[in-house]
């Protein structure tokens, strides 16, 4: 439920910054229509032959969108930069005969075979057989929540039904950070002595307008058991968040 709450405050940044436009594609070599297309199906794994039905995608993100006859797949390649921008395959899965971490591998391999590197699992949730796993950027052992990629397995037989970087192109940048910190013990002094602490780390947060924060993330419980995530920024020391 905490990283639900998470993804939910990254959904609607997400949403905000789509007004504006990509980091990813921005300065990006024009892809055409043909090498979009080769994108489209060695991604999917579907015949070029089949994605048939070609629509222009004119928002701040322009791509081209492939999709077959039937409109049980659909696929958008930006038009800058020819990045997989995202996929869904539509159909029902029947039967689960993979367990969640082989889901989890099937994700991440999938990352991996599409040369994207350095991301980490935060959170997934399985519904009606669709393993959907969040991904967040890892930069150097800072967890950067607004570069968000999203990968859907369906768990009957291990394949890739859905994909969405659009949170990450719009968002990723080669970062710089302020070494100015305070220390992390004394940003766990800034919790309730009512929580033990579980682990912490480093993160980059969505906040409440357009901009990012640094803090310190810290998994606690609470004297009843109920699991809290707390931000305390880690320039100022004032807390951000609590879920």
């Amino acid at each position: 439920l905490m990283m639900w709450r998470m993804f939910t405050r990254l959904f609607y940044f997400v949403l905000r910054n789509s007004r504006k436009e990509p980091r990813m594609t921005k300065n990006a070599e024009k892809v055409t229509q043909k090498q979009a297309l080769q994108k489209a199906s060695m991604s999917t794994g579907v015949s070029s032959t089949d994605l048939s039905q070609v629509n222009e995608e004119n928002s701040t993100m322009p791509s081209w969108v492939f999709s077959d006859k039937n409109h049980t797949i659909s696929c958008a390649v930006t038009k800058n930069g020819g990045y997989l921008s995202y996929f869904i395959k539509n159909r029902m899965v029947e039967n689960e005969n993979l367990s969640m971490q082989e889901g989890l591998k099937k994700a991440e391999q999938f990352l991996t075979d599409l040369g994207i590197n350095s991301m980490r699992t935060t959170y997934y949730e399985n519904y009606n057989g669709i393993l959907t796993v969040n991904f967040a950027y890892d930069d150097n052992d800072i967890c950067v929540y607004t570069d968000l990629i999203k990968v859907s397995v369906a768990l009957d037989n291990g394949e890739i039904s859905g994909f969405d970087a659009r949170g990450f192109l719009v968002n990723h940048e080669k970062r710089t950070y302020s070494t100015d910190r305070i220390s992390p013990i004394d940003a766990q002094d800034k919790l309730s002595p009512m929580l033990s602490v579980k682990s912490r780390q480093l993160a980059l947060i969505p906040s409440d307008g357009d901009r990012e924060l640094l803090c310190y993330e810290f998994k606690c419980t609470n004297q009843e058991g109920r699991n809290v995530l707390v931000y305390v920024n880690a320039l100022t020391g004032e807390e951000e968040q609590i879920l």
